[in-house]
């Protein structure tokens, strides 16, 4: 059992990430997510489905495809946000 517990101890001494290079990959807070990653992403589905309508295809497949009944809801929602989320002075909203 104590040869178990040092082989743990051991692997986790070498195998973990320091302290430095954990603060070095530190996850960003969710507001900073939301606004580098996700609302640019968010912004350009939503052009795609105003430039092509119920043709929108994401990596080949048809977006509208019947199988999602909330779809329309989570676009709604998506749209919604979209626009809460520019500022006051942006022609868009």
């Amino acid at each position: 059992m104590t040869r178990l517990f040092a082989a743990a101890v051991l692997v986790a001494a070498f195998c973990l990430p320091s302290l430095a290079e954990a603060a070095a990959t530190a996850i960003l807070p969710y507001n900073e997510t939301v606004q580098s990653k996700l609302q640019p992403q968010l912004e350009a589905l939503l052009i795609g489905l105003v430039r092509d309508g119920r043709s929108l295809t994401i990596d080949g497949i048809p977006v509208f495809n019947g199988k999602d009944k909330f779809l329309p809801g989570k676009i709604a929602i998506s749209l919604v946000e979209f626009i809460l989320s520019l500022p006051p002075e942006d022609p868009r909203q």
